[in-house]
């Protein structure tokens, strides 16, 4: 039988605490002092009785019970600086695995093939790592400190009275047998728990993201009945975990509690016939009662460590997610765009199904570009791949004759800004939106580039300015402000080639206007790209490109196009029938 998942959270807990040796260290000084005095006191018992009480030797019993109050006080301040010290240690470790977890996130892409949705994430945030903290955070009083208690203690069993330890020392298997029998299907039971959990906190996210569809089509009770089937799996499961949890401690205290009987009953009958003073019987006993009970707390720490291995297993699946765009080793360093941007056989699925299929297309520094196309034509994926998001199943794309699977990603991000339809904006001031796009900008830099794109007015019109915070999601602005928000964020960054996925969609006709101002202002000197349904915004730019079925079927002018009797001009002319 095996306990690998158990064994594994205690090697990976060892090597978070490895950078906080110092502290973990005056931690284990603390708890060495502790289990010392916790030891001490029963033998303590021994000298009272036999030497202090029974002889009525009343210099011996004062002193005796002088040193126990000394030790009592300088073990409580020990205690009161291990558990300060402690609490840090974990937080530190908490908040390095939260960092961890999060940088890793950032790394993977939503096409990485990972069965990850963003609740599964946020379980793996929640949950999973609440089940971790509480099982470091018990450690040392449940564990540790037990731990310690108990090898000390079963030392000192032997030294009392050797017979007598040796009938004791039957706790450990009594104890012990039933958690290693348990304890794995306690641990799979706990993963699949955690997982399941996961699945409730979808459909929570999935209920709050759709509250209008579900009003709007009368489908509370179809959501409840579908909710609750995701409850009754949990209660399931939950219920499994905790019974077999439960078992795991109840198993160890039966046995504890029957084999304290005994040692109890063997004991006074040797203290009865003189084989062992009633002093030594009274500190054997309390002594074992000590280790006992240490050994209790271990195995009913057991289930916290059981439910720990199961949210660790969860999120190392996550952090062994490797993401399909990465540095190559070597790499080189983008410069800016002097030449071309080259798409060559470029062939990109999802699954088994071809989004682009050998597409060919090249774009000039400098130039201003509209890809236009029906819905499903693979518009959206050529910016994914210019940006690097994801990379292409066959073919290469060439940044002046440089593959850009062989530029680094950070100098890659450096030259490219991204403007997305839905754009999101962090839930701060419009100062601090546009400020991420160059974190060290100053106020009136950001206000420069507000002013660029038309936005400078519209800020001055609200109450707080700059300083007015945009909501979740920028839900406290308008579609048309959140666009100039992002498209100056965008800006701020400073790019070379600058890509625009539908940032005009679902806009009024006042936004669309002021948008489509912002993007003409601020494509002076860059290479511009745009994805758009909205055929008037190709009228302003050098050059259109058509992709239909994943490949370009048609590029030139708009003027071009538009008389030219082929898919651009009827799509163009589904326009004009649609505006009349």
């Amino acid at each position: 039988m095996t306990i690998g998942p158990l064994a594994r959270f205690v090697k990976r807990s060892a090597g978070w605490i490895r950078p906080y040796r110092f502290q973990a260290t005056l931690i284990a000084l603390g708890l060495l002092l502790e289990a010392a005095f916790t030891a001490a006191v029963p033998l303590a018992f021994q000298q009272l009785i036999d030497r202090a009480i029974v002889p009525r030797d009343t210099q011996l019993l004062t002193t005796l019970l002088t040193l126990l109050i000394i030790g009592v006080v300088i073990v409580a301040a020990a205690g009161l600086g291990r558990d300060y010290f402690y609490a840090h240690l974990c937080s530190k470790v908490l908040r390095d695995l939260r960092i961890d977890m999060l940088d890793h996130v950032h790394r993977l892409s939503p096409a990485d093939g990972s069965d990850e949705d963003d609740a599964s994430i946020a379980a793996h945030f929640s949950t999973d790592l609440a089940a971790i903290e509480h099982a470091i955070v018990s450690a040392a009083p449940w564990a540790l400190l037990p731990a310690l208690d108990v090898l000390l203690g079963t030392v000192l069993l032997f030294v009392l009275e050797w017979r007598l330890a040796l009938i004791a020392a039957l706790v450990f298997p009594l104890a012990l047998l039933g958690p290693r029998l348990i304890a794995p299907r306690a641990s799979r039971a706990s993963y699949a728990r955690k997982t399941r959990e996961s699945h409730v906190l979808k459909d929570v996210h999935e209920n709050l993201a759709a509250r209008q569809v579900v009003r709007a089509f009368g489908l509370e009770r179809w959501m409840r009945q579908r909710f609750a089937g995701r409850v009754d799996d949990l209660v399931a499961i939950s219920t499994r975990t905790a019974f077999l949890g439960a078992l795991v401690e109840r198993s160890a205290a039966i046995g504890i509690l029957f084999l304290q009987v005994v040692v109890l009953g063997i004991g006074a009958l040797m203290a009865f016939d003189g084989q062992l003073t009633v002093g030594t019987l009274v500190s054997f006993q309390s002594l074992f009662m000590t280790v006992s009970w240490s050994l209790s707390y271990v195995t009913q720490y057991v289930p916290s460590l059981v439910l720990a291995a199961g949210g660790l297993q969860r999120i190392d699946e996550l952090l062994a997610t490797q993401p399909l765009v990465a540095d190559l080793t070597p790499a080189e360093t983008m410069r800016e765009l002097e030449h071309e941007l080259r798409f060559e056989q470029v062939v990109y699925r999802v699954g088994q199904r071809p989004i682009l299929n050998g597409l060919n297309l090249s774009i000039r520094a400098g130039e201003r570009i509209a890809i236009v196309g029906p819905i499903g034509a693979g518009k959206s994926t050529v910016l994914r791949l210019m940006a690097r998001f994801v990379d292409p199943d066959q073919g290469r794309i060439r940044v002046d004759g440089h593959d850009l699977r062989h530029l680094t990603l950070a100098s890659l991000r450096r030259q490219v800004g991204v403007v997305f339809q839905n754009s999101l904006l962090i839930d701060d001031t419009i100062r601090e939106n546009i400020r991420m796009g160059k974190l060290d900008a100053t106020d009136s830099e950001i206000e420069a580039v507000a002013s660029l794109v038309g936005l400078h007015r519209i800020v001055e019109t609200l109450p707080g300015g700059y300083d007015t915070r945009v909501g979740t999601r920028g839900e406290q602005l308008s579609g048309g402000q959140r666009q100039l928000v992002a498209i100056s964020r965008a800006v701020m960054h400073d790019p070379t080639i600058l890509l625009l996925d539908e940032p005009t969609s679902a806009l009024d006709a006042e936004s669309d206007r002021l948008v489509r101002l912002a993007i003409a202002l601020v494509s002076r000197g860059r290479t511009v790209i745009v994805v758009t349904h909205s055929l008037s915004m190709a009228t302003e730019v050098d050059r259109v490109l058509v992709l239909s079925a994943g490949r370009l079927v048609e590029e030139g002018p708009h003027e071009d196009l538009v008389t030219g009797g082929t898919l651009y001009s009827r799509l163009w002319q589904q326009r004009a029938m649609t505006t009349h």
